[in-house]
């Protein structure tokens, strides 16, 4: 899908994160948003060319965050305090914010639906997503880091 310099600019942005402070549960709700955004643009392309499957989108979805969390796995801490829900923080973020992401989307497209099927500003699609998981990563860190 990526090639080899997704994983590197993935544990990067990690380190990065980690070095300026950012928490691996914040870092984890943009990862989860930023696979289904990935997961989206891949079914379309492949629908575009004729190539999509049924069960496509759970499918590569999975096979994009088992991608994912194997080339942060000697990244993560498994034993200790930080855990959540019994996962490491960046993994319990990832599915977090892969779930927040649909919700998001989902309140999005009703609202849209409701004002007979208009956007209320330019790029809302586009800007309600990234505010809500802005709001959210806030939240997590003054709340939950």
């Amino acid at each position: 899908m990526c090639g080899p310099l997704c994983p590197i600019g993935l544990i990067g942005g990690m380190a990065l994160a980690r070095w300026i402070g950012v928490s691996d549960l914040v870092l984890g709700l943009w990862i989860g948003a930023l696979i289904v955004s990935v997961t989206v643009v891949t079914v379309k392309w492949l629908a575009k060319y004729g190539k999509d499957f049924k069960g496509s989108f759970p499918t590569i979805f999975l096979v994009t965050i088992v991608i994912t969390a194997l080339s942060v796995r000697k990244q993560l801490v498994w034993i200790g305090p930080g855990l959540v829900f019994g996962l490491p923080p960046v993994l319990a973020g990832i599915v977090s914010g892969a779930a927040l992401i649909f919700a998001i989307d989902a309140v999005n497209k009703y609202v849209i639906a409701k004002h007979e099927g208009k956007v209320y500003f330019p790029y809302q699609k586009l800007v309600v997503p990234i505010v809500g998981i802005l709001v959210a990563s806030l939240i997590v860190h003054f709340y939950f880091s």
